[in-house]
């Protein structure tokens, strides 16, 4: 990816974005398409979504649900301080 290049929340089905994504990171990494593969790949496996969300926020509670709500730690890196509060 260039320095230059625009970064975007916006990904056509809510369903497989990454936390990342949702609470607004200033870059991209990897993890990003390994989350997507691995909620496509649970679908696959259990023949239904597995984050189904009706939108962002639904879907925060989903992942926390899933794997836990992160630690403070984590909570205090997030830039967007409305996505901070909502964590």
């Amino acid at each position: 990816m260039t320095k230059n290049a625009l970064l975007t929340d916006y990904i056509a089905t809510r369903w497989y974005r990454a936390p990342e994504v949702i609470l607004s990171a200033k870059t991209y990494t990897g993890a990003i398409d390994v989350w997507s593969v691995g909620c496509i790949l649970a679908e696959l496996i259990r023949r239904k979504p597995l984050l189904p969300a009706q939108n962002e926020q639904d879907l925060m509670f989903m992942i926390n649900n899933l794997v836990g709500t992160p630690d403070s730690a984590f909570i205090s890196k997030i830039q967007d301080e409305d996505n901070r509060k909502f964590m």
